[in-house]
């Protein structure tokens, strides 16, 4: 439901029209915002779409299998792991025949996209914290995304650290990357408008 994940669903639905694509969501409240757009994009985009829900209860309870499958005590990590490793578990439980997921991780450290970039003083901060955090990712997003998968056997893919396409956005000027009017990743909003539905893009 978010604009990195969607951007990689539309993206393989362009280049495999006749295929059927899976997706899968999870999260707290069948209702949650994020839920109801991922449903919403799924039937657009006409995608075999699986939601899960899971307990704060179950969440709490297996954070001991979360923290050893990734393998740190970072507690943003293990937040952001949960869910996650939730997830690809009760996928592996229903669909046994998947092993291999894409996802979006990658993309918000590449193209500036988290919220705080907004308060960089200059692009050439923004610039060199997106290197700081790309010359990091391995032991958090990336980190979370393969070690999650790899606990039940299922490799996590991630198209936005492809070398060829972060070489490519590394060319670009960064003026280009960082949050403008109002948007965070404007450049990708804006390179997906065609493939994407405005709820999406904005």
């Amino acid at each position: 439901g978010g604009l990195d994940s969607s951007t990689v669903v539309a993206i393989a639905k362009k280049l495999y029209p006749n295929k059927k694509i899976r997706t899968f969501c999870i999260g707290l409240d069948k209702n949650s915002p994020d839920m109801v757009i991922a449903r919403k994009l799924a039937k657009d985009l006409g995608t075999i779409h699986t939601e899960y829900t899971f307990t704060i209860k179950e969440g709490v309870e297996i954070i001991p299998a979360v923290v050893t499958a990734i393998e740190t005590i970072d507690k943003t990590t293990i937040r952001a792991s949960t869910p996650m490793y939730i997830l690809i578990k009760k996928m592996k439980q229903d669909y046994p025949e998947i092993k291999v997921l894409l996802s979006g991780e990658g993309a918000d450290e590449l193209m500036c996209g988290y919220l705080g970039f907004h308060s960089s003083k200059t692009v050439k901060a923004a610039y060199e914290w997106s290197t700081f955090l790309m010359q990091n990712i391995h032991k958090f997003d990336v980190l979370r995304a393969h070690q999650c998968g790899m606990a039940h056997g299922v490799e996590v893919r991630v198209p936005f650290l492809d070398k060829y396409f972060m070489k490519y956005v590394r060319s670009v000027h960064p003026m280009s990357f960082v949050p403008m009017l109002g948007q965070e990743k404007y450049l990708l909003r804006q390179a997906m408008a065609h493939l994407l539905p405005d709820y999406i893009i904005n």
